[in-house]
């Protein structure tokens, strides 16, 4: 389920982002994570955190502002 959850949200992220201009090619998945949360006695998988980093790159740092803003109200 996180890894779902996170494989939309950041489908979602990149849209938005291209949808300011900036091509798929310059977007680039890094730091990928998928680690279990356990109960108090560690023996037991509660839930599970994924941690994604997505790293853009633009030449017009006017831009970066609007690419946070953008990239936050579409989940990240």
């Amino acid at each position: 389920k996180a890894r779902q959850d996170n494989n939309q949200t950041m489908r979602e992220i990149k849209k938005s982002v291209e949808a300011l201009g900036i091509a798929e090619t310059d977007m680039k998945t890094m730091n990928f994570t998928l680690s279990p949360n356990y109960d108090n006695k560690g023996q037991k998988i509660l839930s599970y955190t994924v941690n994604n980093m997505l790293q853009v790159k633009i030449s017009d740092f006017g831009r970066i502002p609007r690419l946070i803003t953008t990239a936050s109200t579409s989940g990240a």
